[in-house]
């Protein structure tokens, strides 16, 4: 069985768990890796998904959140009830947790993020 940091280095295409520790300073200044927030956020408004009140979308991506911040950014100014939920790796929610709160977004505080847990950030 491999443990969690072989299976997030090999998410990545790595190839060895040597690379972990670096990962924080690797990623640093990739924001949006992996699906296209702007692609996203037009196929979304095609199908009219966070026009209606209450409107919801759930993002399971494996990234550090661009998509759903985008999404949430557009759910506000599109309808105030609308909620998105974000399903990552828990050491992705460090790079989410700092783009929410930059985005006017309060939720608990954490220095390492559990997996498994639930952390919810709401606009101030």
């Amino acid at each position: 069985m491999e443990s969690i940091q072989e299976e997030i280095v090999k998410s990545l295409d790595g190839e060895s768990v040597d690379l972990f520790p670096y990962l924080p300073y690797l990623l640093q200044d990739l924001w949006d890796i992996g699906t296209s927030p702007k692609t996203v956020l037009k196929l979304i408004k095609s199908y009219n998904i966070i026009k209606t009140p209450g409107s919801k979308v759930l993002d399971l991506g494996c990234g550090k959140g661009a998509v759903s911040i985008n999404i949430a950014k557009e759910a506000e100014i599109a309808c105030k009830e609308a909620k998105v939920l974000v399903v990552t790796h828990g050491f992705l929610m460090r790079y989410i947790k700092k783009e929410l709160i930059h985005n006017g977004f309060v939720g608990k505080e954490f220095i390492k993020a559990k997996h498994g847990e639930i952390y919810v950030f709401q606009r101030k």
